[in-house]
């Protein structure tokens, strides 16, 4: 499934924002419903992610986030989210990029080496060039 910039955008706020009263009074999205139901289980929060990255474009969700990650400023209120829980957002990229790339670990390498070589991407890559040496 093609996904738009916008929807892309939304799920990361969702993956980021905290689970807050709007959601635990069922006005939350459906990611974020959907969390809340997945409670603490972090394997069943994981098998949420990973269907709907299996749902999507894994190419053109790729070329997104890698435009996302080199993005200086975004719109609001995307630029709200990705500030104010800066390190839930950038792990969740960095986390969509290497699922979106698995198991293709040479487009993972080639991933790295251009958002390294771009100053807003850099901390993503490192992250990413990290879990790339762990990889069995």
């Amino acid at each position: 499934m093609k996904r738009s910039k916008i929807e892309i955008l939304d799920y990361l706020s969702d993956l980021s924002a905290p689970i807050g009263p709007e959601v635990f009074a069922g006005f939350g999205s459906k990611t974020q419903n959907d969390i809340h139901q997945a409670g603490e289980y972090i394997t069943e929060q994981d098998a949420l992610i990973r269907t709907w990255i299996e749902e999507s474009d894994r190419s053109l969700l790729l070329q997104s986030l890698m435009d996302i990650s080199k993005t200086i400023e975004l719109e609001n209120p995307y630029a709200y989210i990705s500030a104010k829980f800066s390190e839930n957002w950038d792990f969740h990229v960095t986390d969509l990029i290497y699922q979106a790339c698995v198991p293709d670990l040479k487009r993972l390498e080639e991933v790295v080496d251009e958002l390294a070589s771009d100053t807003q991407s850099k901390a993503i890559a490192r992250k990413l060039d990290k879990w790339l040496i762990e990889v069995p």
